[in-house]
């Protein structure tokens, strides 16, 4: 969740030093970019198809989600971290609607994703692989629909549109249906497609940050959209070395056990423990990006891990972390 949180930092810090160290700084931001649309293909991997009765799944999910949403969206609105254009009010009664962060959209959009599962599920269960492969296929054409806006601004609006006649197959409901397909009938990685997608993520990042910083050719916003086309193959890329390096992780299985089970809290609190606490770190430090963004990312992250594991000790923990 970090790399998408601040991603035009990461690029930016790149874009004005031309350098070997803001190179590398630019493919940490590209290739962490797409984390939230990746975790969205793994829950489909995970929760697809729903197998028990739609209340017990719902009752599963939103009691570990709307909670701790709704209790840490209070938290950032107490801290000053909310939207600065709204009143608290204004903002408390928007909250059903839009986030007290940007970050949290994210949230937003697996509540509806979850409320949808059951029904699709319906369709995995009895459909066939070309099935599955026809609505993929145009969903990935949908992605392609952004390059538009390279020949004239403004053509196609990747959020889609109501008359649009394949706007139903574009949206992030694609990522969970093809965490599913990866699941079903991707079950196994040779070694030298590991290999080949390892060297397709490093040598597809710098790629796009030459586009971008060197040539001009990609606007900003384009690279970091997470409908378009590269956040697709940056999440099937990495998924696969997912997919591969799994097999070799049983010795530690129970760390990433216990970090997994506290990432949903990490993800809430991030922002909180940026703001406060590594982000005036860092700058104080002076350090250059190659250093500083690794340095935040892992001070972030474990700073994060202590205060959620601290919170699980609470009574009702569960409504503040969901855990």
């Amino acid at each position: 969740m970090l790399g998408h949180s601040h991603p035009e930092y990461v690029a930016d810090a790149a874009t004005h030093s031309l350098t070997t160290a803001g190179l590398w700084a630019s493919l940490f931001g590209l290739m962490a970019s797409p984390s939230s649309e990746l975790f969205m293909t793994i829950s489909g991997a995970i929760l697809l198809p729903v197998r028990i009765p739609d209340k017990e799944f719902f009752r599963k999910r939103f009691s570990k989600v709307l909670f701790p949403l709704l209790i840490w969206s209070l938290v950032y609105l107490c801290a000053g971290l909310g939207p600065q254009n709204r009143t608290a009010v204004e903002a408390l009664l928007k909250l059903p609607f839009t986030p007290v962060l940007d970050v949290f959209w994210f949230m937003y959009v697996i509540c509806g994703l979850y409320l949808f599962a059951p029904i699709i599920s319906k369709w995995i269960l009895y459909e066939d692989r070309n099935s599955m492969r026809f609505y993929l296929g145009i969903w990935a054409f949908v992605s392609f629909l952004p390059l538009l806006n390279l020949i004239s601004p403004g053509l196609y609006d990747s959020q889609g549109s109501y008359y649009f006649v394949l706007n139903n197959f574009g949206g992030f409901l694609g990522y969970m249906i093809l965490g599913t397909y990866l699941k079903r009938y991707q079950t196994s990685v040779s070694k030298s497609k590991f290999l080949k997608c390892c060297a397709f993520v490093v040598l597809f990042s710098a790629l796009l940050f030459l586009l971008r910083a060197c040539f001009h050719v990609l606007p900003p916003g384009f690279i970091y959209d997470n409908l378009c086309f590269i956040s697709i193959v940056y999440v099937y890329t990495i998924f696969t070395i997912i997919q591969y390096a799994s097999r070799f992780i049983t010795r530690i299985q129970g760390v990433f056990t216990e970090l997994s089970k506290h990432s949903f809290g990490i993800y809430l609190s991030h922002i909180l423990i940026i703001h406060f606490v590594t982000q005036p770190f860092v700058s104080f430090l002076q350090l250059p990006p190659y250093a500083a963004i690794p340095l935040m990312a892992v001070m972030t992250y474990l700073c994060c891990y202590i205060t959620i594991k601290l919170l699980t000790f609470l009574p009702k923990s569960k409504y503040i972390v969901g855990i």
